[in-house]
């Protein structure tokens, strides 16, 4: 089935968004003209973006950046109708451009126009339009979608969308491999001593039974995930593999531990680069980190996260997308939960500086462990519901779950052991609404229609 849009001036921002409104979030296909001939003549379902009527056709009348180039501050403002909250009201069926507000947000304008960082350089979802409006909670684009499908069909009451099924997609940042184990002689010692002068003597403890007795180290929680992730789709697992600064400390590439590990959790999950914090402003690092891992797997690295989610658009992609990245799942907030972009699928990355789409596909994540325990300060019990209602808020549009947790939460103690039970809360709500034919597949194929 297809859908036939007229569009007077056809641009890369609006063809970019009209085929990933319809093709990528409502799985159906399109066809763009702007012959008003060709489009009076179709017997397709179609929509008229234009200010110039046609009889019986559904009328978007366009806000207008879609036919810019340039990018300059907008007027955004909130407006509630119909039980349905939108900006870029217009004379529409929908009563909004859907098609600017949707490119606005998926394109994040905003963060390309003047902004006070956080204290690592990002942009702050406290800084956020979604966020400022109590709307970073919501896949906001998906829930005008479905709106669109039900007024969509009372123009066009044969009209039956493809069925899109809510899917899960499990991911897990490895900052810190292990924590005691691998960490070399030197370092070791350095960090016995440093536990005793501070009185960590849990840490001391914990050492001792690691690397004398030989016990489990507290932060292989692998066997666990693994497990945890049963019947369910595989974890992708993100690894830091750089040079020890202040902010990034993992293991080195070289220690045959952690080059096991990564090979032993290949075999049967998705393995990407963790970009260091040091990488992000110097390309040289990047390229290395990428080459050392590929060294470890013996395959092409594809996938990212960036370590601590440092992402200056568009300058982070440009550097992924030079050193063969396909995939990244960086967008999304350190500080809040929720919808970055105000989607739960995924999308080509817009380069609003060249006006281009590109092929590096976007994958945002709902909720980081991080946020949870840290940034927002919950207890368990708080965390768990609002981990259910970002859940039930992807649910009602058939979006894509993607949750971010670090190996490092889940020691086997009595604190952490509160955390597994919100992980395995999550685990179970899931569970309760996927069938083995909606998992989340796990292999990437880049969307090339969007180029």
């Amino acid at each position: 089935m297809q859908i036939q849009i007229f569009c007077d001036k056809i641009t890369e921002r609006f063809e970019y968004i009209a085929k990933f409104l319809f093709e990528q979030v409502l799985k159906i296909e399109t066809k763009i003209t702007n012959s008003r001939k060709d489009f009076l003549t179709s017997k397709l379902p179609r929509i008229n973006y234009s200010k110039h009527r046609i009889a019986d056709v559904p009328q978007v009348s366009p806000h207008g950046m879609l036919f810019e180039s340039d990018i300059r501050p907008i007027s955004v403002s909130i407006t509630k109708k119909n039980e349905l909250d939108f900006f870029f009201e217009s004379d529409s069926f929908m009563d909004f451009d859907f098609f600017a507000a949707s490119f606005y947000l998926i394109s994040r304008y905003e963060e390309y126009l003047s902004y006070t960082p956080d204290n690592h350089g990002r942009f702050g979802a406290e800084e956020s339009f979604l966020f400022k409006n109590n709307l970073l909670h919501r896949p906001i684009i998906n829930e005008w979608m479905k709106c669109f499908k039900t007024r969509f069909c009372t123009f066009y009451p044969e009209v039956i969308f493809p069925e899109v099924k809510f899917s899960f997609l499990p991911t897990f940042d490895i900052d810190n491999a292990f924590a005691y184990r691998g960490r070399g002689f030197f370092r070791g010692i350095l960090g016995f001593g440093r536990d005793i002068v501070t009185g960590r003597l849990s840490s001391v403890v914990q050492r001792v039974k690691t690397i004398i007795l030989n016990k489990k180290d507290k932060f292989d929680t692998y066997d666990y995930i693994i497990k945890s992730h049963k019947n369910l789709t595989s974890p992708i697992f993100f690894f830091l593999i750089a040079s020890r600064s202040k902010y990034d400390t993992s293991i080195q590439a070289d220690k045959k531990i952690l080059r096991e590990l990564i090979k032993k959790l290949s075999v049967e999950n998705n393995i990407g680069i963790h970009p260091s914090y040091s990488s992000n402003g110097d390309t040289e690092i990047l390229c290395n980190e990428i080459k050392k891992l590929s060294n470890v797997l013996e395959t092409k690295i594809t996938q990212s996260r960036q370590h601590f989610l440092q992402l200056k658009i568009p300058e982070t992609y440009e550097k992924l997308i030079k050193y063969g990245i396909t995939n990244d799942y960086t967008m999304g907030y350190a500080s809040q939960v929720g919808f970055r972009a105000g989607t739960c699928t995924s999308f080509p990355f817009f380069n609003l500086r060249k006006n281009k789409p590109t092929n590096l596909l976007i994958y945002p994540f709902a909720v980081m462990d991080a946020t949870l325990k840290v940034y927002l300060n919950l207890s368990p019990n708080e965390a768990c519901k609002k981990i259910e209602e970002l859940i039930v808020s992807i649910k009602n549009v058939d979006g894509i779950f993607c949750s971010l947790w670090h190996n490092e939460t889940f020691p086997n103690d009595e604190n952490n052991a509160k955390w597994r039970k919100v992980h395995d809360f999550m685990l179970e709500k899931i569970k309760n609404w996927l069938t083995p034919d909606n998992i989340h597949v796990t292999k990437f194929i880049v969307l090339s229609y969007f180029l």
